[in-house]
């Protein structure tokens, strides 16, 4: 099942590749270790979370040795387009979003760090009592059964990603939502997955929209639409020619007009 590794899958130390078949392969990942990571935080209107929460991040980053870089990003309208764009500029190989509304310790990064060696997108689980787990239970039923996301904790302020897996992703939610997303398309292109025990740590309020949830769930996109290339000067140009010619092709191009696709 996709996001999912297999009992007994051997990994790149362990074996070499000519020895796996396909299947066994596609769970295979090249380790990470010593990875640049980018940390892109959100923040309320209001100001929680940003870039004191940024800096917490960074410094857990900075003492395993890697490079760290940041952007901080208010949540609202252009927040998404904000935060692809990030993903897309960065020359780091990891990304790790947050939301958290409190900082980091090393005991939130170092799992993360750890298992994103062996996936493409790694969720922080953060534990809750009896009650806590059923809520959570509840409330992930629509997120697992109808969008097919694995976590427990889908909300959760700690998460990490490498970055061409999240490249990968067509972002279309302007809320909270977006974590439900990501998740969800991930699973359905074949991305590794993994969810591992962190500490408590509170997260932004998650304020989902049912317009994305209805967008998503009826007209998901997995490829970003293509910019329609621009006319050449030559065909500009041959619409002026003294004889005409150009016009008699004009009721033909009116006629192909039913048989243009603008499917999602």
């Amino acid at each position: 099942m996709p996001g999912f590794k297999p009992k007994g899958c051997k990994f790149m130390d362990e074996t070499h590749d000519d020895d796996l078949d396909p299947y066994e392969l596609h769970f295979q990942r090249e380790p990470r270790r010593g990875a640049g990571v980018l940390v892109i935080a959100l923040q309320t209107p209001d100001g929680r979370g940003g870039e004191s929460i940024a800096e917490s991040v960074r410094a857990r980053v900075r003492s395993t040795g890697r490079a760290v870089e940041s952007v901080v990003i208010e949540l609202g309208e252009g927040s998404t387009r904000a935060l692809e764009q990030a993903v897309a500029e960065t020359a780091m190989p990891l990304i790790v979003i947050t939301t958290a509304a409190a900082p980091w310790t090393d005991a939130h990064m170092k799992p993360l760090l750890n298992a994103i060696d062996k996936a493409d997108h790694v969720v922080g689980c953060r534990p809750l009592p009896l009650g806590g787990r059923l809520r959570r239970w509840l409330a992930n039923r629509p997120p697992r059964w109808v969008f097919g996301v694995p976590v427990a904790d889908v909300h959760s302020p700690c998460r990490i990603h490498r970055a061409e897996a999240l490249r990968a992703i067509p972002l279309q939610s302007r809320s909270a939502f977006l974590d439900v997303e990501i998740l969800a398309k991930a699973t359905f292109l074949g991305h590794l997955i993994d969810e591992v025990p962190i500490p408590a740590l509170d997260g932004l309020p998650a304020e989902i929209a049912r317009a994305d949830r209805r967008l998503v769930a009826r007209h998901p996109l997995f490829v970003r639409p293509s910019v329609p290339a621009e006319d050449s000067e030559g065909e500009e140009e041959g619409a002026d020619r003294p004889d005409a010619e150009d016009q008699q092709c004009r009721p033909d191009l009116a006629d192909a007009r039913p048989l243009e696709d603008h499917g999602p």
